[in-house]
């Protein structure tokens, strides 16, 4: 069979992409969290200098304290981020996800709709998961973790 061009509503393939993310537990931060650990470093470091090893702990733990601070709230689940993107990330997305599709033949589309819908389809599951952890990574700036086969 040949590929077949069928254009999925926006709303659709962002409910799904949404619902496949919160089944996957996959969460997301933005990579500016980064800046907690550095936050904490700094704190032991000139903790360090100016008192010594009480300056350590001092320092480390008003830094460790500024960096969650700073990154508390940042932790949200993948689904509800994709819920809430912009149009414009919104169009980005579908695109990624419709080029996918596009390159599946009519009977793999229905088939892949069909087992998404009723929790099977590994493959095309996979497929789709890597294109939004992609586009959240590369796309959003930021990091996904709770994807399956993920290991660090």
């Amino acid at each position: 069979m040949s590929a077949v061009s069928m254009p999925l509503d926006r709303h659709d393939v962002m409910a799904l992409l949404a619902q496949l993310a919160e089944e996957e537990e996959m969460r997301v931060t933005v990579k500016g969290s980064a800046q907690g650990a550095l936050l904490a470093g700094a704190g032991a470091f000139f903790g360090g200098l100016l008192m010594g090893p009480v300056g350590l702990l001092i320092g480390s733990t008003a830094g460790g304290g500024a960096g969650y601070a700073l990154s508390a709230g940042q932790f949200r689940s993948a689904g509800e981020v994709i819920r809430q993107l912009p149009p414009d990330r919104q169009c980005q997305l579908e695109r990624r996800v419709n080029h996918l599709v596009s390159r599946l033949n009519a009977q793999d589309v229905l088939t892949a709709v069909t087992m998404l819908a009723i929790g099977g389809g590994a493959e095309i599951r996979s497929l789709i998961i890597a294109q939004v952890v992609n586009f959240l990574t590369n796309e959003m700036a930021m990091e996904v973790s709770g994807v399956p086969g993920q290991t660090w």
